[in-house]
């Protein structure tokens, strides 16, 4: 008789942070909270919001710094008119083409959320960080100070998944609670959820770009 192993489709993986939270403010809480389980006394959130609509206008400067975004590119060339001094966006494009600019414009927008936490090495990234469902604050309450820990389904980095599809984190260790496992002072991770979706495609075939810092 053979044993068999499971297998989880990535886009299943996905859906689970997608169920579990169910707003774009629910999604910020579960990250606040990963500060407040790092121990963190401060959490700032600070929200860059370039365009809230589609311009109506823009400057020369700002148009040819569009111009080098691949598919800005192509819609600041087809839909904005040059009037000299400046590009304005045409009267005539329709409903659904104006929905598919927006989106694009939206991507401009950042979120950032930063905390004072203990940070991460490598392998707690990779041991805790990486693994759906870790039950590590299951098992452990308490943070180093004594709080009761605020998350404990393990989903939490799948929040990021409500905010945008792509997102970077940088993370920097405590080197007096943590020993060094290398030369690294810090770390950059980075993933792309649209990389969750596609026919056929498991969770183990999913991955996250990881970066040392040295200084």
């Amino acid at each position: 008789m053979a044993k068999i192993p499971f297998k989880v489709s990535a886009r299943t993986a996905r859906l689970i942070g997608r169920e579990n939270i169910a707003s774009s403010k629910g999604a910020i809480i579960e990250l606040v909270k990963n500060g407040y389980d790092a121990d963190s006394k401060v959490c700032l959130i600070y929200f860059q919001i370039k365009y809230q609509e589609i311009p109506k206008k823009l400057s020369i400067i700002e148009f040819n710094k569009l111009k080098n975004k691949y598919l800005l590119n192509k819609i600041v060339q087809k839909y904005y008119i040059n009037n000299s001094t400046f590009y304005s966006f045409k009267n005539t494009v329709d409903e659904r083409i104006k929905r598919i600019i927006k989106r694009e414009f939206y991507k401009e927008n950042n979120l950032y959320i930063i905390d004072s936490g203990e940070g991460m090495t490598q392998n707690i990234i990779e041991t805790h960080w990486m693994t759906i469902g870790t039950d590590n604050k299951a098992n452990d309450i308490f943070t180093k100070t004594g709080r009761v820990k605020a998350g404990a389904k393990g989903i939490g980095r799948f929040a990021l998944d409500k905010l945008g599809d792509k997102c970077e984190m940088i993370t920097k260790f405590d080197i007096e609670k943590y020993a060094n496992e290398d030369d690294n002072v810090a770390y950059t991770w980075k993933v792309d959820w649209k990389n969750f979706e596609g026919e056929f495609k498991t969770i183990d075939t999913v991955e996250a770009d990881l970066d040392g810092i040295k200084s």
